[in-house]
């Protein structure tokens, strides 16, 4: 059964890729899926992982900033299909997209920019998902890697 689920999530993800089109600037951005929906069916139950979608950060000019100076890695983060490069890239997003004068990870700050919480949102459905998709023993091997 994670055999099938595997392969619906893959097909669509490789669909929504091709669909992409061209991203040449940051509001080529806006919109586009990250992550698609994915259900997972198992002997305890269903879960189902929401789509994460890039929203329009145009109307806050901070965010828009964080996005425009890091537009090369979220770019490259909308573009793989490999959700271990995808959550490897957004690690590397979250000092560069973190709420000035804070240290560490702020899950519940008051302060935390939309474009934090969309790169920790990558973060943890990546893990999620990984898990979910049986390739949970390479991935926390990965994970727990030193990025030097």
């Amino acid at each position: 059964m994670k055999f099938l689920n595997l392969l619906f999530w893959s097909i669509t993800f490789v669909e929504c890729a091709f669909s992409s089109g061209t991203i040449d600037k940051p509001e080529d951005l806006f919109g586009k899926t990250i992550l698609p929906e994915q259900e997972v069916n198992s002997e305890y139950g269903t879960l189902k992982f929401n789509e994460i979608v890039i929203p329009d950060f145009s109307c806050k000019k901070d965010d828009f900033e964080l996005l425009s100076a890091n537009f090369n890695d979220i770019k490259k983060i909308v573009e793989t299909n490999d959700l271990l490069e995808k959550y490897d890239v957004a690690m590397g997003l979250v000092k560069s997209v973190m709420p000035e004068g804070y240290q560490g990870y702020c899950l519940g700050y008051k302060g935390y920019s939309r474009m934090y919480r969309l790169v920790q949102d990558v973060i943890l459905s990546a893990i999620c998902r990984t898990i979910e998709s049986d390739t949970s023993c390479n991935a926390e091997c990965y994970m727990q890697d030193d990025r030097k």
